[in-house]
């Protein structure tokens, strides 16, 4: 008989505990797909430095873009908790949201039904004054970088997860990178909401894709190595940011959110 093939390992968990000696501890577990659309706070995924490279790139670009805006917030890799609890809660790449209280206050996790309680609760403390209520908080667009061991989850799983929770935009920047292929070779993949599916949003020419909703414009350099975002009214690009442009996709934020997620666990 041959043997079983082995699962393959995405990521890994620590978990940390008290021993016998009242020391803090922790024991290791390898994760899986399942845990990949549904982490836990600390979990730790095998990206690669071009995906988070990526991120970086593209969570600074959106956040340059609606820097101004009194509405739309960005934010880089939180939980994700969509309205109906049965769906799983995964960590996208980076979330626009609508229409939050207090938009600079970073969140590890992003409730939507909690934070549309909290504006509720807001507007009804200020209701006989002259202040006009927040509208409701909802997702905008999620945006995913693909990575060689889990470009799949984002393509396939994540895309229907997404549907079903009624995402308006899913956009993924796929480098090309998987098992079997090394070759960098970006392209973008747009889907609109249509009903309860997604229907792809077809390029409007070579390697240029628009999103009206985000006032985005997206496009893949001609030698496919690197992607640039651009505001659609103007047709310029955003800068490139710099590593420590904003603390929210910094690696002093990420140790941060780290340290936070022990110090949870370890109930400090």
């Amino acid at each position: 008989m041959s043997p079983t093939p082995m699962s393959p390992i995405f990521g890994q968990r620590r978990s940390f505990y008290f021993n016998d000696n009242g020391q803090p501890a922790y024991q290791v577990y390898d994760l899986d797909g399942d845990d990949f659309c549904n982490p836990q706070p600390g979990d730790e995924f095998f990206h690669g430095e071009v995906h988070d490279t990526s991120v970086r790139i593209l969570g600074g670009m959106l956040q340059h873009h609606y820097r101004y805006s009194p509405t739309i917030t960005v934010h880089v890799r939180p939980k994700l908790i969509l309205p109906d609890q049965s769906l799983d809660q995964p960590m996208p790449d980076v979330v626009l949201v609508d229409h939050l209280s207090e938009p600079l206050r970073h969140r590890t996790v992003l409730d939507i039904a909690a934070e549309r309680n909290a504006n509720q609760s807001a507007a009804e403390s200020i209701i006989e004054s002259q202040i006009e209520p927040q509208e409701e908080v909802k997702v905008r667009a999620i945006f995913e970088v693909t990575s060689p061991l889990l470009a799949e989850y984002d393509l396939g799983v994540k895309a229907s997860h997404y549907a079903q929770g009624r995402v308006p935009e899913y956009w993924i920047i796929d480098s090309g990178l998987r098992p079997d292929q090394d070759q960098l070779r970006f392209t973008i993949l747009g889907f609109r909401l249509e009903g309860k599916h997604f229907e792809a949003i077809p390029p409007t020419s070579k390697n240029h894709w628009e999103s009206p909703l985000c006032r985005l414009c997206l496009r893949v350099s001609d030698d496919e190595q690197s992607f640039q975002l651009g505001d659609l009214r103007t047709g310029k690009p955003f800068p490139m940011p710099a590593i420590d442009d904003d603390p929210a996709i910094s690696a002093q934020a990420e140790a941060a959110r780290r340290a936070q997620s022990i110090a949870d666990q370890l109930k400090l």
